[in-house]
């Protein structure tokens, strides 16, 4: 399991009509699959000093408040783009 500690608070990454491509685990583009709308963003790190881009799907509650499940992001990639969502753990 790859530790990450999050260099940065997460971020509002993309709204409206942006979207964002789902990549594998050799780091190419799947193709028609994504997420768009509200995403948030963060980067993080892990022990060796690698960089990763995290990326969080936002749902709206019937309050209309912004969440997301900070637990369990929908992509983890790293410098090469790779899918590494299933091997991390997040520090908070």
């Amino acid at each position: 399991m790859i530790k990450l500690k999050l260099m940065q608070g997460m971020y509002i990454a993309g709204h409206g009509d942006a979207f964002f491509f789902k990549y594998d685990e050799d780091g190419k583009k799947v193709s028609g699959e994504g997420w768009g709308g509200l995403v948030h963003a963060a980067q993080a790190v892990d022990e060796n000093g690698n960089e990763y881009k995290i990326l969080w799907k936002m749902i709206t509650d019937y309050d209309s408040d912004i969440i997301c499940g900070w637990d369990s992001p929908v992509q983890v990639l790293d410098e090469q783009y790779r899918n590494v969502t299933n091997k991390v753990k997040l520090e908070f």
